[in-house]
């Protein structure tokens, strides 16, 4: 059970994962969740006390960041490149900065069109590798 709460992948997918061992136990953690939850408390906090406008850069923190987490899973759904942790982890640390900056536009303004202009595509874009997936 505590596998789970730590990492989502099972015992054969390990390889995607950073292993820790703390008190002669190993511990894996997904490294792309890893990278996403550093990077999303701390751009977080920072876009709260640091008082940080990116409204000019909203393009590049919603929509360019998040394709590099996209294309890296895609590419190892499809066995083309397997990839590798520090890959995995810097596309979690980029998806985190879009994740934090969406949930930082939502509290400021739930009907903001930019979280769903940038949400509601790559929903698409995931189902539709999906499904690909699925067919082939």
């Amino acid at each position: 059970m505590a596998h789970i709460l730590l990492s989502h992948h099972y015992p054969e997918e390990y390889n995607r994962c950073i292993k820790v061992n703390f008190r002669k136990k190993d511990y894996y953690f997904c490294a792309r969740c890893l990278g996403y939850f550093s990077s999303f408390f701390l751009f977080f906090l920072a876009s709260f006390f640091l008082n940080l406008s990116l409204v000019k850069i909203d393009w590049v923190l919603l929509y360019i960041l998040p394709s590099f987490a996209v294309v890296d899973w895609m590419l190892a759904n499809f066995h083309i490149n397997n990839g590798t942790n520090l890959t995995r982890y810097i596309t979690g640390l980029l998806l985190g900065i879009t994740g934090s900056r969406l949930i930082f536009l939502f509290l400021n303004n739930p009907l903001n069109n930019k979280i769903y202009y940038t949400i509601i595509p790559y929903f698409l874009m995931i189902g539709l590798i999906l499904l690909i997936k699925k067919l082939t």
